[in-house]
């Protein structure tokens, strides 16, 4: 029998309405607890936390590079007068989905343990640096265990969980351009393991639609803001931008528009001693030629050419690079790296100043903008966790396939899979930062935590026995 939608208990004394009520009371106040938890950095801080793009999501902008369902989703919540209530929301949605993936996965709905494993998590990982931030990158780890609760939870999930599950799935895909192609890899992963596991159900057309259900429901709701907005039915109409500014860092498009400029007639021929080899520069410089051509628009059809003939016409050193660029992003991941000041820049000082004047002071005070969040000792303590967590990982994968637990085993091959794919779709593509892996290298962690302390717990409950 599924599970309550919060607490998942299910034996026939829940089923008296006032042991009921005090069970999902009792849930409720340890999800508040772990919110707090995954809202700590946030609080330390003294105000949410922010990144450049925060002032474009805040702005509600639609520019063709980005997608503009986060800034919707906020909108809910700030109001346009507070940013606090979407860092306690993203915590929240966090708290409940690992609380759910514990019951499934653990079978387990002990309070204490999981007040713990977040604790832990809070201390000792990046997931409170994501969950309190003003950016959509805790969406990522959100949508591996959404799909992963599709594929394998069904059995543990009420209808409204599946439904709900469902829907986040969908959403975390349309907050963020790069979720989309990360959940298409992840549905024939899913699909690959079901065989093994013998999860045949997992084929039927009704459960495929449950897995292949958000990518395709997301991505028609990007390609169709897209179409209403820029006139072009395009999952991410700025796309082609980021691949040409990598492989002009990278040699490919450097060296084919020396070879075929000016002949070629492109636009940026005219400026190639201008074009940096700085990813960052190349596409958010003032002073360079792309960004006052509004590139992002007006270049995208010769940016798209631009790529595809210098792949061709270089295989070999963009095959190189792209393998270079991903095995270094599979590897950089250190917390809370890129969460430096920016009250001297333009965004997003400008539109928090504008949009939330009476919160400006506190954005302004905050440890963020005086550069006091101790992010060394946070990277250093960080990787070390996570190198431990990989090979506690590990031994715990091998413990539980002895057992043929395998929803256990299938959840940390999702995970590295997750981590596998999303450094191919960053590093190779757009540029190696630590934030890109540190969004989801938390779920390491939390695997091997949440299997040590239930591990622990059923030797525990069987030496009693």
């Amino acid at each position: 029998m599924a599970g309550d939608a919060f607490s998942g208990i299910s034996h026939p004394a829940m089923t008296r309405p006032e042991t009921r009520r005090r069970a999902v009371a009792a849930t409720v106040g340890t999800l508040l607890v772990a919110t707090g938890f995954f809202s700590a950095a946030a609080l330390f801080n003294g105000f949410p936390l922010v990144f450049p793009d925060t002032g474009g999501y805040v702005a509600m902008g639609a520019p063709t590079f980005r997608s503009p369902f986060y800034g919707i989703l906020i909108r809910f919540f700030h109001l346009k007068t507070n940013l606090w209530p979407i860092v306690f929301v993203q915590s929240f949605a966090v708290a409940h989905l690992l609380y759910i993936t514990v019951r499934v996965v653990f079978g387990g709905n002990s309070a204490r343990r999981f007040l713990v494993l977040a604790a832990v998590l809070t201390a000792l990982t990046s997931l409170p640096w994501f969950s309190g931030q003003i950016m959509p990158d805790i969406f990522a780890p959100i949508l591996v265990l959404s799909l992963f609760l599709l594929a394998f939870g069904r059995a543990e999930l009420s209808r409204f969980e599946m439904a709900y599950f469902f829907m986040l799935a969908s959403g975390s895909i349309a907050v963020h351009t790069t979720h989309l192609p990360l959940s298409l890899g992840l549905v024939p992963v899913v699909l690959v393991a079901s065989v093994p596991l013998r999860r045949w159900d997992n084929f039927r057309i009704g459960i495929l639609g449950l897995m292949a259900g958000p990518p395709v429901l997301a991505a028609l709701a990007l390609a169709g803001v897209n179409l209403a907005v820029h006139g072009v039915p395009s999952i991410s109409p700025g796309g082609p931008g980021f691949l040409l500014a990598r492989s002009y860092a990278d040699g490919p498009a450097y060296r084919y528009l020396r070879e075929v400029c000016p002949q070629a007639g492109y636009r940026l021929c005219a400026s190639l001693d201008q074009l940096s080899q700085d990813t960052e520069v190349f596409l958010w410089s003032p002073k360079s030629p792309f960004k006052q051509a509004n590139g992002f628009v007006t270049l995208q059809d010769e940016a798209a050419e631009i790529v595809r003939e210098a792949t061709k016409a270089y295989p070999g050193i963009q095959t190189k690079a792209a393998v270079r660029h991903w095995l270094t992003q599979l590897v950089t991941f250190r917390t809370a790296t890129e969460l430096i000041s920016y009250v001297d820049k333009s965004s997003p000082s400008q539109v928090l100043q504008a949009r939330f004047g009476g919160t400006y002071a506190a954005y302004t005070n905050s440890r963020q903008s005086l550069n006091q969040i101790p992010i060394e000792q946070l990277g250093r303590v960080g990787n070390i966790v996570v190198a431990a967590s990989l090979a506690l990982g590990l031994w715990l994968t091998i413990v539980f396939g002895r057992r043929r637990q395998w929803v256990r085993v299938a959840l940390f091959g999702s995970i590295v899979m997750a981590l596998l794919g999303n450094a191919i779709l960053t590093g190779p593509i757009s540029a190696v930062f630590d934030r890109y892996q540190s969004r989801l290298i938390w779920l390491l962690v939390f695997y091997a935590v949440a299997g040590l302390l239930w591990f622990n717990g059923e030797r525990m409950r069987s030496i009693r026995s």
